[in-house]
């Protein structure tokens, strides 16, 4: 079971429900839950295959983008920096993290590729 991943999944929906509590940001109740609930189906996943972690993947990459040009075109680190900052954690954790899981995948598909057994 991938308890990293469905914690981080946890505080991106919490996240999201503190935004519209406190600021009645419709879009942040929005996205919080859009990509707490991506982030959770992704672990969910990963944590019943490996191998499969092309959805947390995604959402690590679309959030920590979305995210570090929010910190930057703000220069404010709250709460987008913040985020980021967790994201590229979630990100490069361990030997189940997402990149490597996702990086030995591409390895494996390019050694098996039809292309490549032409070249050989």
């Amino acid at each position: 079971m991938d308890f990293i991943s469905f914690g981080y999944a946890l505080v991106i929906a919490a996240g999201g429900i503190y935004g519209y509590v406190k600021a009645g940001s419709v879009a942040s109740l929005v996205s919080g839950l859009l990509f707490g609930g991506l982030s959770a189906c992704g672990a969910l996943m990963t944590s019943n295959n490996p191998a499969n972690c092309t959805l947390l993947f995604g959402t690590c990459l679309a959030l920590g983008s979305l995210m570090s040009y929010r910190t930057f075109k703000s220069g404010k680190f709250m709460p987008a920096g913040v985020v980021a900052s967790l994201r590229l954690a979630e990100f490069l954790y361990g030997p189940r993290s997402a990149y490597l899981n996702f990086y030995s995948l591409a390895r494996d598909s390019l050694a098996n590729c039809s292309i490549n057994k032409c070249f050989k």
